[in-house]
């Protein structure tokens, strides 16, 4: 029933995406559509994101770390989650699946994968002042899991990691 529901749910979520992609490239060819497609797409997982990854008040890494932990495993319908490390500077999480990566490679594009996973970066640049985090695996590009890694800005044992996706 769980995987049914998470099916569903990403696929009419990506579905608009492969088929605006499909009909552009048709129009513009591959690389201009993926450019324009891309683009949406990840406007909208940074807006989906927003959800989970909560605003850090007060230089107050502790209560982010609570709340991004919390709001990650409210998300358990969507995502299998497990919190793999949790420290006062730190917190490392593994996602084991993701119904939009998977509803964009049932639907025959892959290549989009690389934008819905790429909220993430654009996210931590936008908060690079507040907290650092790193990602070196996700379920749209190596197919592993989603290793998502938030540190406080004075955490010494890792160093921020910036992808590019553009």
């Amino acid at each position: 029933m769980l995987n049914t529901f998470r099916w569903i749910i990403g696929h009419a979520t990506m579905l608009p995406f492969s088929f605006s992609y499909f009909v552009l490239s048709k129009l513009l060819g591959r690389q201009k559509a993926l450019a324009i497609v891309g683009k949406i797409l990840t406007k909208e997982s940074v807006m989906s994101l927003n959800s989970i990854i909560p605003k850090m008040h007060d230089n107050n890494f502790l209560d982010f770390k609570d709340k991004v932990i919390r709001n990650f495993c409210s998300h358990k319908l969507l995502y299998d989650v497990e919190v793999q490390s949790e420290s006062n500077e730190s917190v490392q999480f593994k996602i084991l699946n993701c119904p939009f990566t998977s509803a964009l490679k049932n639907l025959g594009t892959p290549e989009l994968c690389r934008f819905a996973c790429a909220g993430d970066f654009v996210i931590a640049k936008m908060n690079k002042n507040n907290w650092k985090f790193t990602r070196t695996h996700s379920l749209g590009t190596d197919g592993i899991c989603c290793n998502h890694a938030y540190y406080s800005l004075d955490c010494k044992s890792k160093e921020s990691v910036e992808e590019k996706h553009y």
